[in-house]
């Protein structure tokens, strides 16, 4: 088992110059235009660009105002 920390964010470039300098992290892979996988932590951080107000968790619009979480937890198993 193990588990993946995923960030949503608006700009994925200002997204990856803040991760890059504040955590030294590095690009591990590219998923297509929206989305990069980092390296340098013991566990794998995924930004992932979402628009601002683009449908979340249920029907719930993101925001990226104070207050609002775009990190979410995925955890990986072998079999259900």
């Amino acid at each position: 088992m193990s588990v993946l920390i995923n960030i949503d964010v608006p700009d994925l470039e200002k997204a990856l110059a803040f991760y890059r300098q504040a955590f030294s992290l590095t690009v591990r892979r590219q998923l297509g235009a929206d989305g990069l996988e980092l390296a340098g932590w013991p566990v794998p951080l995924f930004l992932l660009r979402k628009d601002a107000g683009s449908i979340g968790a249920g029907d719930q619009p993101r925001t990226y105002e104070r207050h609002w979480t775009p990190v979410h937890l995925d955890v990986v198993v072998d079999d259900v």
